[in-house]
């Protein structure tokens, strides 16, 4: 059988590269602000710390939540850029990349995001539990 090469899902500088060591391809890129979500932010790359251009680094996530959120982030209108990539399948660790306009912060993006993804869950749910309840009153009616 032939595979189907792997579709890129984040910048080609976080190829194989921790994100705390830029690849030289892009060495004078803007710094980038990494944060790790159970601790504090670290930082990146050389030049001016802006916050409109950021990697998050989840830990104990994976493509499930990567590719929601990246798929939150574009759908907003402040976003230039949102991608995820998973280094290595037997590292815990999901790295999300945002950039977005200028003045507009990637943490609120991110936060927005988020919460989207949670009011999604929450209406799926409430479908799916009213869905339930209809074929369980349709079987008793039987």
């Amino acid at each position: 059988q032939a595979r189907l090469p792997a579709l890129p899902t984040a910048l080609p500088c976080s190829r194989g590269q921790p994100p705390d060591r830029p690849s030289r391809a892009h060495a004078g890129r803007r710094r980038r602000r990494v944060k790790m979500m159970d601790g504090p932010p670290k930082t990146a790359g050389s030049g001016g710390n802006d916050p409109g251009n950021v990697t998050y680094q989840f830990k104990g996530e994976d493509h499930t939540l990567g590719n929601a959120l990246r798929y939150m982030l574009m759908k907003n209108p402040d976003v230039d850029f949102a991608g995820y990539t998973v280094p290595h399948p037997s590292e815990p660790y999901m790295n999300v990349r945002v950039q977005t306009h200028e003045g507009v912060k990637a943490d609120d993006c991110v936060k927005e995001g988020l919460a989207n993804i949670s009011s999604v869950c929450d209406h799926v749910l409430k479908t799916y539990n009213k869905a339930v309840k209809k074929h369980a009153k349709q079987q008793q009616g039987s």
